[in-house]
């Protein structure tokens, strides 16, 4: 998420209808020269869906893979942000898994 394209509010948790999660993560950031910087991080792997069968439980086991480039000018700032997750379920019969992907773009 992209901190700086929040509004100013007193609200702890965020502006409604923003984006907004906190995972423990180890996170690299890397100045390439004085307007580009590049993040790469791997968050803790959580998977937030919500299955039909109360037996089936969502797994997750690979760590979330995140990273971003942040390019600064005097008009401000444009950032994309990827995801990339290894999301699926464990019904005690089936396990299934499938690749996963999001991505943000903020101004």
């Amino acid at each position: 998420m992209d901190i700086d394209a929040f509004p100013n509010t007193v609200d702890f948790e965020g502006p409604n209808s923003a984006s907004y999660i906190t995972v423990p993560m180890i996170q690299y950031t890397r100045a390439i020269n004085d307007k580009w910087t590049f993040q790469v991080a791997l968050a803790q792997p959580s998977s937030d869906v919500t299955l039909p069968s109360a037996v089936a439980v969502p797994v997750s086991p690979l760590p979330d893979l995140a990273f971003h480039p942040r390019y600064e000018a005097d008009w401000g700032h444009a950032q994309l942000g990827v995801v990339l997750r290894d999301i699926g379920y464990d019904d005690g019969n089936t396990q299934a898994r499938t690749f996963g992907f999001g991505l943000q773009e903020a101004r």
